[in-house]
């Protein structure tokens, strides 16, 4: 993977070594086992997402979405369009706020 090049587009493929990490998802086409040891955890066809790091051998794979469209965009994408305030954020701002002004008891 030339580690400059940040324009792939879909059905690009592209080559990882040791190291690499892809801001895409992809399918793997090819997997040089010859530097692991044992049986390799991924298998061809198999996708890989946002953030992958090839952590010893070699592989090629085909990209399948870029940007928004991968799996992760489209998560970030959902959580910062969500109006919605969850319960944890309801405690935590309960809390900041007891912290900022403190006790109401302790004014008076």
């Amino acid at each position: 993977m030339n580690k400059m090049q940040w324009s792939w587009f879909p059905d690009d493929i592209i080559s990882m070594k040791l190291g690499d990490i892809i801001p895409i998802d992809a399918r793997l086409l090819k997997i040089d086992q010859s530097a692991l040891t044992g049986e390799s955890l991924l298998d061809l066809g198999d996708g890989v997402y946002f953030g992958f790091t090839s952590k010893q051998g070699e592989i090629e794979v085909v990209v399948i979405a870029i940007g928004v469209h991968t799996f992760f965009g489209k998560t970030v994408h959902l959580v910062d369009n969500t109006n919605q305030v969850g319960h944890v954020q309801k405690a935590s701002t309960a809390i900041e706020n007891f912290c900022i002004y403190g006790s109401p008891s302790l004014k008076t």
